[in-house]
């Protein structure tokens, strides 16, 4: 699960746009390969894909709207 206190904290001081880089899981991968989170959790969260990074990253985006609030799609 995606923490979204960091994203308040961040957005609050003026961002806005939180970067993440979270793993594409293809089959099975050892725990410690999951630290940075999946993209699906990532997804799920309501980060959006901006690109998909070799050999198994991504890079996703969370937008936030210009009154500060979180950006649902």
């Amino acid at each position: 699960m995606v923490d979204h206190e960091p994203v308040g904290w961040v957005t609050g001081r003026g961002a806005r746009t939180v970067g993440g880089y979270p793993v594409e899981v293809f089959g099975k991968r050892p725990g410690a390969d999951l630290y940075h989170g999946t993209v699906s959790t990532f997804a799920k969260a309501g980060f959006e894909l901006v690109e998909r990074r070799p050999p198994s990253r991504a890079l996703m985006r969370f937008r936030v709207s210009t009154d500060g609030n979180a950006v649902r799609r």
